[in-house]
């Protein structure tokens, strides 16, 4: 959807079985665009493909992608850092090859909010319990995007990743 213009560059409907990640690649990018994508379609892959097509992206950070100190490329422990950091607006590089840049910003929420997505993701595991890690990575706003423009605050990225909800 061409939120400027206010018309689908594309739709489809698809059958349930096929699944979100699925057709994150099959999704038309331009260069100059900003695309803004939930969990659901996050790859490291699309988001490389996006990047290289010269189109900058927004999306929710997704858990277990895995991501590496740009100084050292050692693997960074997420939870950890946010913990001594309690914000976070840093570039890093993400993947198993470790070669794709990215910038990731992580604001803490207050208790209130965090508590009311560790009740929504217990409800919604349907009988299987999140883990202890996911539970606590509640207790932040964490993006990652590859607008690289430190200007571009985190309450500007959380702006521009709210207009993906006009079309949801």
């Amino acid at each position: 959807y061409d939120l400027l213009a206010g018309r689908f560059i594309q739709f489809t409907i698809d059958p349930y079985s096929k699944n979100d990640q699925s057709v994150s690649l099959e999704i038309p990018v331009e260069p100059g665009d900003l695309v803004l994508r939930d969990r659901g379609y996050f790859t490291l892959e699309a988001l490389a493909e996006q990047k290289g097509n010269d189109a900058d992206s927004i999306s929710r950070y997704k858990h277990k992608t895995t991501f590496y100190d740009s100084n050292t490329m050692e693997k960074i422990n997420l939870i950890k850092l946010l913990t001594k950091h309690g914000s976070m607006d840093t570039e890093l590089f993400a993947g198993p090859d470790k070669n794709l840049k990215v910038r990731l910003v992580a604001v803490p929420v207050d208790e209130e909010i965090a508590n009311v997505r560790r009740m929504k993701a217990k409800k919604e595991m349907k009988g299987h319990a999140p883990s202890q890690d996911i539970l606590m990575l509640m207790s932040w706003t964490i993006f990652i995007t590859t607008i690289t423009d430190p200007a571009i605050t985190f309450k500007e990225i959380l702006t521009l990743y709210g207009l993906r909800w006009r079309i949801e």
